[in-house]
Parts: C-alpha cells; sequence; structure tokens
C-alpha cells in the first residue's frame, strides 16, 4: 500500500551536487551552482570519504572492489588490496548488498576507515586494512586522472598506434 511521497531532507552540499549533475546532463559549458553561504547552526559537518576503491554489488550478497584508483589511498602493496576482492565489513560493521555502503563512507573528518577484506565472499581468511581516506578535490582528481587514462587506453586501442590523444584539462592558461 502506497504510503505517499518520502520526505527527504538534504544539504546544501547535496543541492548542489544534484544541481550540477543536472547541468552536466545540459552539457552546457561554463554553467555553475553557487551560493547559499554556510549553515548557521551547531550540526557537525559530515563528509563523504573515498576509500580509494570502487566497488559492486556481487551476486554472493557482497560487495566486490572493481576497482583501485592509481596513487589513491588504497593503493599500496601493504594493503593487498586488488580487484576482485570482497568488501565483508566496514567499521566492525557487515557489510551486506542489502545496505548501501555509501552510509558507512561519510564520516567526520580525520576518521579512517577499518576494513575487512577477503579474495572470497566470507568473513574467514579475511585480513583486516585501515585507510585514510580523500574527500573533495583529492577524490575528483582521483577520478579525473582514472577518467584522462580510460580514454588514452580508448584511444590507443581503436588509433592501433596511428592517432595520438592529447588532454587539455580546462580552458586556462596552465593547462
Amino acid at each position: 500500500t502506497p504510503v505517499g511521497p518520502a520526505l527527504v531532507l538534504v544539504d546544501d552540499d547535496e543541492l548542489n551536487t544534484v544541481m550540477m549533475m543536472m547541468i552536466g546532463q545540459l552539457n552546457a559549458s561554463h554553467t555553475g551552482v553557487t551560493g547559499g553561504g554556510p549553515a548557521n547552526d551547531n550540526r557537525t559537518v559530515l563528509q563523504t570519504r573515498h576509500p580509494g576503491f570502487d566497488l559492486a554489488a556481487d551476486p554472493s550478497g557482497f560487495y566486490k572492489v572493481t576497482h583501485i584508483y592509481k596513487d589513491g589511498p588504497a593503493d599500496h602493496d601493504y594493503l593487498k588490496i586488488k580487484k576482485g576482492d570482497y568488501l565483508i565489513s566496514v567499521d566492525d560493521r557487515d557489510l551486506k548488498t542489502s545496505e548501501n555502503y555509501w552510509q558507512y563512507f561519510t564520516l567526520a573528518a580525520g576518521s579512517k576507515f577499518h576494513f575487512m577484506v577477503n579474495d572470497k565472499p566470507v568473513r574467514e581468511g579475511a585480513w583486516e586494512v585501515t585507510i585514510a581516506p580523500v574527500a573533495g578535490s583529492a577524490f575528483t582528481d582521483l577520478q579525473y586522472a582514472k577518467w584522462v587514462s580510460d580514454r588514452r587506453d580508448i584511444v590507443a586501442k581503436l588509433g592501433n598506434g596511428d592517432i595520438g590523444y592529447l588532454h587539455i584539462r580546462a580552458m586556462d592558461a596552465p593547462s
């Protein structure tokens, strides 16, 4: 039985993100959203942090690592995380695909993630990994580097070495 529309509370950052995504769909250059100012209350500031890898739901019921960002917080041999590993828990909470993992990636500044990771979808044999996550522009830079690398690979594959790839990050003097 329908219970009516859900009430969703968002903050300025979430609203700006949604608006920027909408503008992105328009593919309009030099368009954006600014303003609103800081909130004048005593809320604790939370920020979504990123551990440096992407996840996808697996039929096993666990999330599986699908990509590790080059030079990101998870890109260290000593962590022993690789593409295809399973995320068993985050900060001592079991994590199943029935849950949205992003809720656990929103932490107070300065926090670290404590993951249990395994190369199979079970707790037995899992190892603990502690990662200092990145946020904001640091994660944007990791995503951007992946985007550029992916496009370079596409050109190399489709061009058979006959086509060069040149990327200019922005329309400014340093670029």
